[in-house]
C-alpha cells in the first residue's frame, strides 16, 4: 500500500503498477526505507482558512452563500432559467452573457 510520503521518496516509482524499487506493492506503515528524494521541491505555502495565494498574493476567497441564496439563484438565475426576473427576456440557448440587453439587469 503507497503511504502519503512515498511521492516524495528517492525510491518512488512514479508507476501505476509499481510502488517503488524497495517495497514493489509499497508498505503498511511507516516505512523504514524512506529517503527524501533531493531534487523534490517544496512549494506549499501556508495560508488562513477562507484565503489561497494566487501569483504569489495573498487573496480572500468569497463567502459562499447561505442555503437561502442558493435555493434562490437555482429558482432565479438566467443561468438555470434562461429567463430574466425582472422583464421576462428569453435568453437563447447558447447564452453566456447573464447581462440582460432588455432591462439591463446585471447578474453575477
Amino acid at each position: 500500500m503507497k503511504i502519503d510520503k512515498c511521492d516524495r521518496c528517492q525510491f518512488y516509482s512514479n508507476s501505476p503498477h509499481l510502488v517503488c524499487a524497495v517495497h514493489p506493492s509499497g508498505v503498511d506503515k511507516d516505512c523504514l526505507d524512506y529517503r527524501l528524494n533531493p531534487s523534490y521541491i517544496f512549494k506549499e505555502q501556508w495560508c488562513p482558512d477562507g484565503y489561497v495565494y494566487y501569483d504569489g498574493e495573498l487573496i480572500k476567497l468569497p463567502d459562499k452563500p447561505n442555503k437561502e441564496r442558493q435555493l434562490w439563484l437555482l429558482d432565479n438565475h438566467p443561468a438555470f432559467t434562461g429567463v430574466c426576473v425582472n422583464c421576462g427576456y428569453h435568453y437563447p440557448s447558447q447564452s453566456t452573457s447573464w447581462d440582460c440587453p432588455e432591462c439591463g439587469t446585471v447578474y453575477e
